[in-house]
């Protein structure tokens, strides 16, 4: 049996690395691991992964550069044919890989999502069962794959067969099943909890301190702008609501934050370290994560079956519409339903709201 992993994101590495350790490594089964160079520290990641000998191959590929490319006829065209041509999606994110090596070489596919480069895996490998791993919040609600794309996206893949139609995920493995409501995959499997085993292994590869302690006790997770004025200006309302407990708070920036100036007040989490893996070593009872809505949030309860408080700030955004704060309060109320103590779940409605809930905590 060989199993192929494809992993874009540090949390997917996480995961598909502890998925292999505690589900198919003891059964003796090869696999291969693929991660996209496009998030910091991969390269890293990558060489350290290598030392752990666990995989038959590591491969580090290439960003899909088509995906970064303008708007425009060009982009459309250069997309299409990845899809259309799997040999052309191999070379065109690695130029180390034989695409004809990789034809009929895997029984098993693992990924997060559908890209150009999986999509090509699975034409390469008609007989190979495809499988969705855990990708945190859009692995729980909705159809991750489905979702991926545009109606223009989606009607080109349902005619090529190609992209979100180049195979229905048979099974998804998620972190925790109970509260997986996914649309993606008609069988849903529990993923063993991470163990000292794996945590020696993940310590290493992501090169986390052996022990971490938080001495603030509200995290603000920051959102990046990416542009937009209107996020822009949610945050900074927030700053000036948490301002009151500047010595209380920690700012964790998101990866693709470059606005630091606005925390400049606040101790900032500058670490690097993988939040997925700093969870596991920390005290989070009393401890208060506030986001309009992360993945983050959820990671605690998700993985590792603790309890922080939460503050969801969605609605007091003006970035998000109706129908995104309606599915946004359907995430959050299944967390709520899943939570010992049900009032660590908070939704403010407006800013007073938001004051009084942290005035009342603190």
């Amino acid at each position: 049996m060989k199993l192929a992993f494809v992993c874009d994101t540090p949390y997917q590495v996480l995961t598909a690395v502890n998925l292999y350790w505690t589900s198919f490594y003891a059964e003796k089964q090869t696999a291969d691991l693929y991660i996209v160079d496009q998030f910091k520290d991969a390269r890293k990641i990558y060489n350290n992964i290598v030392k752990e000998n666990l995989f038959d191959n590591v491969y580090l590929l290439n960003r899909e550069e088509n995906r970064f490319m303008p708007s425009g006829i060009k982009r459309y065209i250069k997309v299409a044919y990845s899809y259309l041509n799997p040999v052309h999606a191999i070379n065109n994110q690695s130029k180390e890989i034989k695409p004809q090596s990789l034809k009929n070489r895997y029984d098993k596919i693992f990924s997060s999502v559908m890209t150009c480069f999986v999509s090509a895996l699975i034409k390469l490998n008609k007989k190979a069962e495809f499988s969705l791993f855990d990708d945190g919040l859009g692995s729980y609600y909705g159809d991750i794959v489905y979702n991926g794309g545009g109606i223009a996206y989606r009607c080109f893949s349902k005619i090529t067969k190609t992209g979100i139609y180049a195979k229905r995920a048979e099974k998804l493995y998620v972190n925790n099943k109970e509260m997986c409501q996914s649309k993606a995959a008609d069988i849903f499997i529990q993923i063993p909890k991470m163990d000292d085993s794996f945590f020696e292994i993940a310590n290493r590869v992501f090169s986390l301190k052996e022990s971490i302690s938080e001495n603030k006790r509200i995290i603000f997770l920051s959102q990046p702008s990416t542009g937009l004025q209107t996020i822009e200006n949610d945050m900074q309302r927030l700053v000036e609501i948490l301002r009151v407990y500047k010595d209380n708070v920690t700012v964790r920036l998101h990866p693709r934050e470059i606005n630091y100036e606005k925390y400049k007040e606040f101790q900032l989490d500058t670490s690097g370290e993988l939040w997925e893996l700093k969870v596991s070593k920390m005290d989070m009872d009393d401890m208060i994560l506030i986001a309009a809505h992360s993945t983050a949030q959820i990671t605690p309860k998700v993985i590792f079956d603790k309890e922080p408080s939460l503050i969801f700030t969605y609605y007091l955004s003006t970035a998000y519409t109706d129908i995104e704060k309606k599915a946004f309060d359907d995430i959050s109320n299944n967390l709520k339903d899943h939570y010992r103590d049900k009032r660590k779940i908070m939704i403010p409605k407006d800013e007073n709201e938001l004051k009084l809930l942290l005035k009342g905590l603190m």
